[in-house]
């Protein structure tokens, strides 16, 4: 799943499947037409979440969302990465065609979710079953080639997924379909995926067959 830290890397524009997020405060549109502006965190870093919304966000202080976007026939939309001037960094901007739900809400919606303490601006955002969901990675158990292997065969799975996902709709764009491959990369990436990959290519095996032995030879060939 997308964190935070991840915003940096993504070009603007980029659409983002799903992202979990703690809720640290929440200012209302300055105008009818103006946004919610939230700004919203997790074990990675904190940002801001341009939220528009027809209904009241002010309850979503100190809780936990989680921020979606939708499959139309031109891919992924909703839930987008914008650059802003101010901040001079990538933020969030959740648009009409993108969805919001806190806790509670995604329950009734039929999603499933883990314990929901509060939480605070110190606090992780936790997976189903605490911390991150993701065993820790041990440095040392790897090098950094197999590293990079392994996940070599993740994006390659995500850039597959991807390209069957654009058959499904009627049309799509390269910029979307190179969304598309980054959240999925990225969310697999975060579920610890890429350690379920070999860490070094298979050589193919060559066999050496032993020439057959004539009737009135012994194993010696005379």
């Amino acid at each position: 799943m997308t964190q935070i830290k991840d915003l940096e890397q993504l070009a603007p524009n980029t659409a983002i499947a799903e992202m979990v997020l703690g809720v640290k405060a929440v200012y209302p549109p300055k105008s009818p037409k103006a946004p919610y502006n939230l700004v919203v965190f997790d074990s990675t870093g904190e940002s801001r979440l341009a939220a528009w919304s027809d209904v009241d966000l002010s309850d979503y202080k100190g809780g936990r969302i989680t921020v979606r976007s939708t499959a139309g026939k031109r891919g992924l939309d909703g839930l987008n990465v914008v650059y802003s001037e101010y901040n001079k960094r990538n933020e969030l901007k959740l648009g009409k065609a993108g969805q919001i739900f806190n806790d509670a809400e995604l329950q009734l919606q039929g999603g499933s979710t883990g314990p929901s303490p509060a939480v605070t601006s110190k606090s992780p955002i936790a997976g189903p079953n605490g911390g991150s969901g993701v065993a820790p990675y041990n440095a040392s158990a790897i090098t950094p080639k197999a590293f990079i292997f392994q996940n070599a065969q993740l994006m390659v799975e995500a850039i597959n997924a991807a390209q069957w996902v654009a058959k499904q709709v009627e049309a799509i764009t390269p910029d979307h379909l190179q969304a598309i491959a980054s959240s999925l990369y990225i969310s697999a990436e975060r579920a610890g995926m890429a350690r379920q990959f070999p860490q070094a290519e298979k050589k193919a095996e060559t066999k050496v067959t032993a020439p057959a032995k004539k009737d009135d030879e012994d194993d010696l060939g005379w």
